[in-house]
């Protein structure tokens, strides 16, 4: 299978330093941020938008800094996935982050 097969059986996504945790925040997958609790900057990448809740964050991701974080934030972004809202702010992140690659926005990309 693929990313995507298995997001289509995920209840969430944990992992830290990449974008497949912005993919799936995409999707309106709960998702959990591990930060490195070295402090290790290239262990500790974090792909998603900072920005607080325009961002997503705390709504559809949540960063975790230690294994007794993981299920308070779980409980949190499944409260915050029942409410109406949940789709508008997961289109809002969609957006945000990735756009339609017309021929328009390709030739903008490259100067054109």
């Amino acid at each position: 299978g693929n990313l995507y097969e298995a997001f289509t059986h995920a209840e969430a996504v944990l992992g830290s330093g990449s974008g497949s945790l912005a993919e799936a925040a995409s999707l309106g997958i709960p998702v959990l941020n591990v930060e490195d609790p070295s402090g290790d900057a290239e262990l500790g990448l974090n792909y998603l938008p900072q920005g607080g809740p325009e961002c997503g964050e705390g709504a559809l991701w949540r960063t975790v800094r230690a294994v007794a974080d993981i299920e308070p934030a779980l409980k949190e972004l499944a409260r915050r996935r029942a409410e109406p809202e949940h789709a508008a702010r997961v289109e809002a992140f969609r957006n945000l982050l990735f756009a339609r690659p017309t021929t328009e926005r390709i030739r903008a990309l490259f100067g054109e």
